[in-house]
C-alpha cells in the first residue's frame, strides 16, 4: 500500500493512503540479490520511479494544477490502449479534453481491467458494470491506475498534444484512428447492428482505417458468424448468417 512508503517518497503526497502501488512500479530491468526482501525490491523499483519522474516533469505537473497521482492514472490508461509515442500524446490531449468537458472517458482497457479478460472485445453489458474503474459509467478518472506505465506514457500524460479530435479508436493491429465528431467515430467503429447473442448485447465493429470503404463486421455467435456489410456512410446494405 502507498501508506507503507509515503514517508519515504514525496511523489506519494497526493495519492490516497489506502491505494495500491499499481502505477508506480516502473517497468524496467532490475538486478536483485537472491536474498533481497520484498520490501527491498519494492523500494528499489519506487526509487527508480523517483528518478524517472524528474524535477522538471513534476514542476510541469504542478503548473498544470494536476497531481502526480492523476497523471499516473491517465498514463496507465494510455499505456494499455496506445502503442506509439506520437499517438499517445494525441490520445492524452483527447482524454484531458474529455475530462474538462465532463464526458466519460470510455476506455475499453478499464473494462478489461475490471473483468480480467484478455480479449479486447467489450460487450455493452460489461460497460454497465458498477465499478469505480468503469470509465463508461463513471465520469472523471477511475479510482486508480490500471497498469504500470512506462516513461513514454507518463510524458504523454504530462505533455498532451492539442488537436480538434474528441474520439479515437485503437485497432487490433496497433493503429489509432482519430475523429472529431461522434458521427465519424461511429463510421470508424463500423457499428452495424446491436444484436442479442447468448443473453448479451454486443455492438459489432470492424477496424478499417478508411472511412470511405465498405466494412465487413464479424462476430462469434452460438450458431455461426454474423457478417454485416456496412457502407462508408455507415449504412447497412446486407447481412448474412453463416452456420
Amino acid at each position: 500500500r502507498i501508506k507503507d512508503f509515503s514517508r519515504d517518497f514525496e511523489f506519494f503526497k497526493d495519492a490516497p493512503a489506502e491505494a495500491s502501488l499499481e502505477g508506480f512500479l516502473f517497468p524496467d530491468t532490475y538486478q536483485f540479490s537472491l536474498k533481497a526482501s520484498p520490501e527491498e525490491i519494492t523500494r528499489k523499483i519506487l526509487s527508480n520511479f523517483d528518478k524517472k519522474v524528474t524535477t522538471n516533469i513534476r514542476e510541469k505537473i504542478s503548473r498544470q494544477k494536476k497531481t502526480i497521482f492523476e497523471i499516473i492514472i491517465v498514463a496507465s490508461l494510455i499505456e494499455k490502449e496506445i502503442k506509439t509515442f506520437e499517438d499517445k500524446k494525441l490520445v492524452s490531449g483527447i482524454l484531458w479534453k474529455r475530462l474538462e468537458k465532463k464526458m466519460p472517458l470510455q476506455i475499453d482497457a478499464s473494462i478489461t481491467y475490471i473483468t480480467g479478460k484478455k480479449s479486447t472485445r467489450v460487450s455493452i453489458e460489461e460497460t454497465k458494470i458498477d465499478s469505480p474503474y468503469n470509465t463508461y459509467k463513471m465520469k472523471g478518472l477511475p479510482l486508480g491506475p490500471i497498469s504500470n506505465p512506462g516513461l513514454e506514457s507518463i510524458l504523454a500524460a504530462v505533455y498532451p498534444e492539442e488537436s480538434d479530435y474528441l474520439y479515437y479508436l485503437s485497432t487490433p493491429g496497433g493503429e489509432t484512428i482519430f475523429n472529431k465528431t461522434f458521427e465519424k467515430h461511429k463510421i470508424a467503429l463500423g457499428i452495424a447492428a446491436v444484436v442479442f447473442i447468448g443473453g448479451g448485447i454486443y455492438a459489432y465493429r470492424s477496424y478499417s482505417t478508411d472511412a470511405g470503404t465498405t466494412r465487413y463486421v464479424t462476430a462469434p455467435a452460438e450458431k455461426g458468424t454474423l457478417i454485416i456489410t456496412v457502407s462508408g456512410t455507415g449504412q447497412v446494405s446486407s447481412s448474412n448468417q453463416i452456420e
